[in-house]
């Protein structure tokens, strides 16, 4: 009688093929992650430079001044309306956020907002819905949004006159020193309780010798970074006066001269105030 051929694996087979599946994937995991960081970044320097794109329209519009970043009470009483139409008034009215939607349509998707921050608009239906619904979608997407605003030296922050008084805060796009060594907008972040946002209205320049911890809440000063998160690996995504986007690593954050003119002038990376 002819003897059957077997059709099946035997165990040494099995065990090789599991064998080779698994080191397969130990090269292809790390590939897959690093992949998926990446594209994250492609997508939030993309938002910057259409964030960039809408500021510079914006002093384009303003006689060359540039948005600033926040403004009195009193500056801000009328004159910016919410995505429907609606007049909205301080705190929202005082932020960068809401004067310059009109310049993106107020397309937050992918230009104020992305990566975890852009699921936030995805509840609008159910916000909209709440008690003062309006004013609770304008304050979640006003004040946190992806990108944090250079408001000590870019524009300037009006709530604050002792430093308007100091004027080393850039004005004018054709006042800038050095456009493309100057950061407008970053990636921020901020704590509520024990909940991190990854998202904030306004960065500032961390602490000279500060060192950077990923599990620091933003109320310590020492460690806090000035709400920049660098969460593109080990990077943050910034938007530059000259209407680019790119990443500075944890030593270019905090280089003083990518944050002011003065300081870029001076050639010290340590310059204060």
């Amino acid at each position: 009688m002819r003897r059957r051929d077997s059709t099946g694996f035997t165990l040494v087979e099995v065990l090789v093929v599991i064998a080779i599946i698994g080191v397969l994937l130990a090269f292809v995991l790390p590939s897959l992650a690093s992949a998926r960081r990446s594209a994250e970044t492609l997508k939030a320097s993309a938002a910057a430079r259409s964030l960039m794109q809408a500021y510079v329209l914006y002093a384009n519009d303003h006689r060359d001044f540039v948005l600033p970043a926040h403004l009195t009470a009193v500056q801000a009483a009328s004159g910016v309306q919410d995505d429907f139409g609606n007049d909205i008034f301080p705190p929202v009215s005082q932020r960068w956020v809401y004067r310059l939607g009109p310049y993106f349509e107020y397309g937050w998707a992918g230009t104020t907002h992305v990566g975890a921050r852009a699921a936030l608009l995805q509840e609008q239906d159910a916000i909209l819905k709440r008690p003062n619904g309006l004013f609770q979608w304008a304050y979640e997407v006003s004040v946190f949004p992806s990108f944090g605003i250079n408001r000590r030296y870019v524009g300037g922050d009006y709530r604050r006159q002792d430093w308007i008084d100091q004027n080393l805060h850039v004005r004018k796009l054709a006042d800038a020193f050095q456009p493309s060594g100057l950061f407008v907008f970053a990636s921020a972040r901020f704590y509520v309780g024990p909940t991190q946002i990854d998202g904030y209205i306004e960065v500032n320049p961390p602490p000279l010798g500060a060192v950077y911890d990923e599990n620091q809440q933003t109320a310590s000063p020492s460690t806090a970074f000035g709400n920049v998160h660098p969460r593109y690996q080990n990077t943050a995504v910034v938007g530059w006066l000259d209407g680019r986007a790119g990443t500075l690593d944890l030593d270019g954050i905090l280089d003083r001269r990518n944050w002011a003119d003065a300081a870029r002038l001076s050639g010290d990376p340590g310059w204060g105030p």
